[in-house]
């Protein structure tokens, strides 16, 4: 291939046409005409790569260009160590899988542009391995290095993450974490600005969200959430967790959080106390009335009942919130799988509630409010329009109301 007769600022904009497509192949091709291509070419080539099996799935919803093996990967870092500059963002499927999982503690260090590594173990016999801490260790203080998404991690011993003191943002998905003995720690506490903490006691009523709690031998929080500006966090299932997770609040001293998601999840055979609900709820969302201005919350019902509220105890949390607050965006999202007692499951007192706290006076800097109603049952979905009858004052106010029930 000749090399193109056309301005360079042209010529980067068909490499990154290129990039958008996922086109791999002429990308290489690209690269190969001039030490402009070249460079503009790896950019994207090399931005995210993803190592590990099942990487076709994996590619496709992260735009990372696939290396289906560890082994060549650490062939590309030798063998072409000016590529190592351009990785940004590092995907590893099954790190567990491979012997030469060992290799990487020493390629890791080399990573001097990195900024996230996500690391999913998709096997359910397959467990954290020393070489995986060791690689975490040799991030240490890398600057560019802000964000570690952990995904299906069995016994990840929370202390792992000391050494990244640099990181502001984590991820952790079905992480089972546990706070074990460790020594002392010589690197300051990490300081997050965003924490995901998702699908943590899905399967098990023993909740471990007081892991972030955990201290460092000189006292400090071993993670400092005393900066955090968002929480993701899954629906509670049991009251424990939820008091817990406020605990975590308030030992922390958070007070600064402008994005918060959180709910409640009624299975019917899980232990849950709407009062103490309410408290948890109002002990977690209450301090952040000057910042918070995105409130995302879930309410699941496996069966829902006429006599239970299908908002979980937030328009409780709300009243309180209403006389002071900078709140911008609210989004509510009701899941109901089954109802019983049909002729009492769409009663005005039940659905109510959240038009009569939302038109109060409180709500100055409110812009959008979102209500998605989702359900397995007919019935409900037929009796739709007295849902919208209910909550029609909230289409009168000055902020945009949207309301979607759908199966």
């Amino acid at each position: 291939m000749a090399v193109p007769n056309l301005p360079l600022d042209i010529v980067a904009e068909i490499i990154d046409i290129l990039a958008e497509t996922k086109d791999w192949e002429t990308l290489k091709t690209f690269s190969t005409l001039c030490s402009f291509c070249r460079d503009q070419c790896r950019k994207h080539m090399f931005s995210s790569i993803t190592i590990g099996e099942d990487t076709d799935d994996w590619d496709e919803e992260n735009e990372a260009f696939p290396m289906p093996e560890i082994l060549k990967f650490v062939a590309l870092t030798k063998d072409h160590p000016q590529v190592l500059g351009y990785i940004r963002h590092l995907y590893i499927i099954n790190p567990t899988r491979y012997v030469d999982q060992v290799a990487l503690p020493h390629v890791f260090p080399l990573l001097v542009n990195l900024s996230s590594l996500e690391i999913h173990i998709y096997e359910e016999h397959e467990w954290w391995s020393p070489h995986l801490t060791k690689s975490l260790e040799a991030l240490s203080g890398l600057p560019s290095f802000e964000r570690l998404s952990l995904h299906g991690i069995k016994t990840f011993v929370i202390h792992n993450l000391a050494p990244l003191y640099q990181l502001r943002h984590l991820e952790l998905d079905h992480v089972d974490l546990v706070d074990m003995y460790s020594p002392a720690i010589q690197y300051p506490p990490m300081r997050l600005q965003s924490l995901v903490h998702i699908d943590f006691d899905e399967y098990d009523y023993d909740p471990k969200i007081h892991t972030l709690k955990a201290k460092r031998e000189d006292g400090q929080f071993l993670l400092d959430l005393s900066e955090l500006e968002e929480l993701h966090l899954s629906p509670f299932i049991n009251t424990t967790s939820l008091q817990q997770a406020s605990e975590v609040i308030q030992c922390h001293n958070v007070q600064h959080l402008k994005q918060l998601s959180l709910g409640i999840e009624y299975r019917g055979d899980n232990e849950l106390d709407p009062y103490e609900d309410a408290r948890c709820l109002q002990g977690i969302i209450l301090p952040q009335r000057h910042s918070l201005k995105k409130l995302v919350f879930c309410s699941r019902y496996g069966d829902l009942a006429g006599h239970q509220d299908p908002y979980s105890t937030l328009i409780a949390v709300l009243n309180e919130l209403e006389p002071d607050n900078v709140l911008t965006s609210l989004e509510v999202t009701i899941y109901i799988i089954r109802i019983l007692f049909h002729d009492v499951s769409m009663k005005r007192s039940l659905w109510k509630p959240l038009s009569d706290v939302l038109t109060k006076p409180g709500w100055k800097h409110l812009s959008s409010v979102s209500l998605k109603v989702w359900t397995f049952e007919e019935d409900l979905q037929r009796e739709s329009k007295k849902l919208h009858d209910y909550l029609k004052p909230l289409s009168e106010q000055p902020f945009k109301f949207t309301l979607n029930l759908r199966a």
